[in-house]
């Protein structure tokens, strides 16, 4: 999408890098950017990628920011990760007091509705088999895990959140039900839904069932990422 800036020149807000990955510039908006802002911003993506493909360098991203939202992503087996939409990223000045933050992070977190099993195409119901990490488009990550030290970092960052992650799922999943449990109800009065395949591989007949098998896809998947994620070669087996 092209805008018209407030002095009457085009802002274009959209890139394709030279490796066909899309994105969208947010902020600032096109009321308030600079031509050099953009110019800068574009062109640190680019460098990016470059940097990523043609020596798998990592000094443009928080490689920790990285690795964490890919975790959280294959565990919930995210339709929309693979850079489809709602996949954002920052980057803050360079002088910010973090260093860590002078860099490309991702997130926020966004956008689950198609995740968790709640979706019926591209396999993404079934507990096992990686998503983010194949190369189904242009993206990143696919690039990211052929770095060494990158798929050290996310076997690592695995094991260590894993005792954390469990943990919130099993008890925290038990705690919002039960603050929903009024809203949800009102909810599926005006949208009755249950029973009905709409994007969803599975139907089920109430909340009930539906928070049993959010609970069970979770665990199961973690299960199963506890195989992918025991060792690079493992990794590399499964998940590329």
């Amino acid at each position: 999408v092209v805008h018209q800036h407030a002095e009457g020149e085009d802002v274009d807000m959209q890139l394709v890098t030279p490796r066909e990955v899309p994105f969208c510039i947010d902020t600032p908006d096109e009321e308030a950017i600079t031509p050099d802002q953009l110019a800068w911003i574009k062109g640190y993506l680019v460098d990016v990628e470059r940097d990523l493909y043609a020596s798998n360098r990592l000094d443009g991203i928080n490689a920790t920011s990285f690795v964490d939202w890919y975790l959280i992503q294959e565990l919930f087996r995210n339709n929309d990760a693979i850079f489809v939409s709602s996949d954002w990223m920052w980057k803050d000045a360079a002088a910010a007091a973090n260093p860590k933050d002078r860099r490309l992070n991702m997130g926020p977190l966004w956008d689950f509705d198609r995740a968790a099993g709640n979706v019926n195409y591209n396999d993404n119901w079934l507990v096992e088999g990686c998503w983010v990490s194949k190369a189904y488009q242009p993206n990143w990550f696919s690039k990211l895990f052929d770095n060494a030290e990158f798929l050290a970092l996310t076997i690592s960052r695995w094991k260590q959140k894993r005792p954390a992650l469990e943990a919130f799922v099993n008890f925290s999943i038990d705690t919002y039900a039960r603050r929903l449990v009024v809203a949800q109800q009102r909810n599926f009065q005006r949208w009755p839904i249950f029973d009905v395949r709409l994007t969803n591989h599975y139907v089920f007949s109430g909340h009930d069932e539906e928070v049993a098998f959010v609970r069970r896809f979770l665990n199961e998947r973690m299960a199963w990422m506890d195989k992918a994620f025991a060792n690079p070669e493992a990794f590399n087996a499964m998940c590329k």
